[in-house]
């Protein structure tokens, strides 16, 4: 039986990211409809689109089921904290629930934005902090996080999350996404063979992998 991956996807809704929302939109399309190849693992989706407030735009749905939902950044302000509460309190309810059949899951918990967190409304720094060390202890989730500017990073860093750059524009987003999957199909050929790709190796082999692009780019 194929190991099952929940993919747990965050992403940015701020307004700084609309001007290149059309290259978000297909890279992350481009990205999930990739994934519908990878036959060592089988997927499900949780999907939550951020900026004041988290939304779940889909919860749990078969990989083979799944619609990209309408990608339209227009929010006012950037809250990471809320949104990675959210979502893993979102997860873990799910996991919990009769839609997964009581299974096991890995899981990949993924963010990308293009800035800092820059407003608080329900949890704090240190509750995103904690959370975070919470799933990468428990051995069965590891965290992924693509940023376009040093605050991001920054943001991530600060929440324990090893981040990677991209530039946000209409070849570093989709080499951004190619790096993502990359290391994604990393991640099921090692989970296929009883191996587990943490945090820490993810990221870096998603770094590796845009370091690769961006040589190949400069040479052409």
């Amino acid at each position: 039986m194929k190991p099952r991956v929940l993919i747990v996807d965050l992403l940015d809704c701020s307004a700084s990211m609309g001007g290149n929302a059309h290259t978000y939109d297909s890279t992350r399309r481009e990205y999930f409809d990739s994934l519908k190849l990878d036959q060592n693992a089988e997927f499900f989706v949780i999907s939550v689109h951020f900026d004041v407030n988290p939304t779940v735009v889909s919860l749990g749905v078969p990989l083979k089921d799944f619609t990209m939902p309408a990608y339209a950044p227009v929010g006012l302000r950037t809250n990471w904290y809320d949104a990675i509460i959210k979502a893993t309190d979102v997860a873990d309810a799910w996991l919990k629930s009769e839609s997964a059949k009581g299974r096991n899951y890995n899981v990949i918990f993924e963010i990308m934005s293009d800035g800092e967190h820059n407003l608080t409304v329900k949890h704090s720094r240190m509750e995103a902090l904690d959370k975070v060390e919470e799933k990468e202890r428990s051995g069965f989730w590891t965290m992924a996080f693509l940023g376009a500017t040093k605050e991001a990073l920054q943001t991530a860093d600060a929440i324990g999350l090893p981040g990677v750059m991209y530039t946000a524009d209409d070849k570093g987003i989709p080499m951004a996404g190619a790096a993502l999957f990359s290391a994604t199909r990393v991640y099921t050929e090692n989970l296929a063979h009883g191996r587990m790709t943490n945090t820490m190796d993810f990221n870096s082999l998603m770094a590796k992998d845009l370091d690769e692009r961006r040589a190949d780019e400069n040479n052409n």
